[in-house]
């Protein structure tokens, strides 16, 4: 007899599937030998029959030290907590094991072979959970005992085993991915890509598959980097985790090849639900990076005489309530000591920008990193040469200061990269009267000061929008002199 699936149980068991990993149907089949998902007491708060004694469970429940439907808040927390029992709990590290086989009769099998309830499974026998799922699939899979095999047969299909001739297979990693795209091998062609949101608990979903759209943004300056990230049609549970729990988004994009890689990795600060029409849902989710060091970070400390302006970057960088690496430090960092010591007291950006001003350098983080930078430092590892064969899209504009351009989706240009373009694909600035025409750069190289990261899984967009300053002349000299100001 074929069991029916409500689609709230469904989306309910898929949240839980992508927290532990589990089969969604063997989710399925276990919730309904344990409190009946066709029964009448659905939906129940606790579809696993949980109880209370893991620390990571018992966080998400209302403190009812009872087995029965009301340990959990919601069915959503319930489903949660079930995830987060496979996965973190020491008794069910067989069934972590199974997981990774990919084979639900593997992970049926490991439930039954766990403490899961204190064991009461192994007095029904595997059947138990195997008759439940093949009622919730339609299948007619059969335990035999033939220990030369891998203890269960198949009913015979021959379109399974038809199969697809020349057929691609990709990582699971990667989404809509332009068929057979690896075969031409490093080259801008099949676009990748991973959205995923997490709590601070490090359950992570991954919403991929949908669709999503993302504005990310970098500047030179003290403003932290900012993302507008746009995913449609949720189901409800994911959506309600996101909107209660998700407090950190991280974006990766590119192509297939090597030109992939994290492009935004930040705090959620503001999730946005609405409708973008009549049949359309959509969940903005409003980030930023370094939010807890430009917003949040506080510091209270002494510092002897002699130290240098490095060792108080240092002591900022640890002794904050919120730590930051350290990333890309400037030689041009003053190395004058201090003539007395000094108590720190105050906003950890503040004492940061002051130190950036006193030496002529630019403040910036791109993932929660201290970096200070100076308009004519050189350029650690390669220039990009961008070219239309290497991802240039259209015709680059001369600036005031130096060229603006756009790309194919590039990870690897961020703040301080040096790009290269020939003057020859750039378009000359048109001047006003009485402003100061400047050349292009003799040898076309520019420094990245601003950078966009454009993106729409299902549409056109999959772009990098970059500001630069020239590395020619006297411009960069004259960006991070004190009179004109740094950048």
């Amino acid at each position: 007899m074929a069991i029916q699936v409500d689609s709230y149980v469904m989306q309910l068991a898929q949240m839980a599937s992508q927290i532990c990993g589990l089969d969604v149907n063997v989710i399925l089949a276990h919730w309904q030998c344990e409190e009946g998902i066709a029964s009448a007491n659905w939906p129940s708060n606790n579809p696993a029959g949980i109880t209370p004694g893991n620390p990571n469970v018992d966080k998400l429940s209302i403190g009812v030290n009872a087995h029965g439907f009301l340990i959990f808040p919601t069915p959503a927390a319930g489903a949660q907590a079930y995830g987060l029992l496979i996965k973190t709990d020491p008794n069910y590290a067989g069934i972590r094991a199974a997981i990774q086989t990919g084979n639900p009769i593997t992970e049926i099998q490991a439930i039954v072979a766990s403490p899961w309830d204190s064991g009461h499974y192994m007095e029904y026998g595997y059947n138990h959970l195997l008759t439940a799922y093949n009622e919730i699939t339609g299948q007619h899979i059969q335990l035999v005992n033939n220990t030369n095999t891998n203890n269960y047969a198949f009913p015979t299909d021959s379109a399974s085993t038809s199969g697809i001739a020349n057929q691609v297979t990709f990582p699971p990693t990667n989404y809509s991915v332009v068929a057979n795209s690896q075969r031409t091998g490093n080259v801008l062609y099949g676009r990748r890509y991973r959205v995923i949101v997490a709590n601070s608990g490090g359950i992570a979903l991954d919403v991929s598959d949908l669709h999503c759209t993302f504005d990310i943004q970098y500047v030179v300056n003290q403003q932290p980097p900012f993302s507008t990230i746009v995913i449609y049609n949720l189901n409800p549970a994911t959506e309600d985790f996101i909107l209660n729990y998700g407090d950190r988004v991280i974006v990766e994009a590119g192509y297939e090849g090597n030109q992939y890689g994290v492009i935004f990795d930040g705090e959620v600060v503001e999730p946005i639900r609405d409708k973008e029409d009549n049949v359309t849902y959509r969940l903005t989710i409003n980030a930023l990076a370094g939010n807890s060091l430009l917003n949040q970070s506080f510091v209270n400390f002494t510092l002897n005489r002699g130290q240098s302006a490095r060792s108080l970057v240092q002591n900022l960088a640890s002794m904050a309530t919120h730590p930051s690496p350290i990333g890309e430090l400037s030689p041009q960092l003053s190395t004058a000591q201090l003539p007395r010591a000094k108590a720190v007291f105050g906003l950890t950006r503040d004492y940061i920008r002051q130190i950036a001003q006193a030496s002529n350098l630019a403040f910036y983080t791109k993932s929660g990193e201290i970096n200070l930078i100076h308009a004519s430092d050189p350029p650690k590892g390669e220039i990009l040469d961008l070219t239309p064969e290497s991802g240039l899209i259209g015709q680059p504009t001369q600036q005031d200061l130096g060229v603006s351009f756009r790309c194919l989706l590039n990870p690897a240009i961020q703040i301080g990269t040096m790009v290269h373009i020939d003057s020859s694909l750039i378009q000359a600035q048109t001047y006003q009267i009485g402003q100061v025409p400047r050349p292009l750069d003799a040898q076309g190289i520019y420094r990245v000061v601003g950078v966009e990261h454009v993106g729409d899984t299902r549409g056109d967009d999959w772009y990098t929008n970059c500001v630069t300053v020239s590395q020619a002349g006297g411009i960069p000299n004259m960006i991070a002199s004190s009179a004109y100001g740094p950048w």
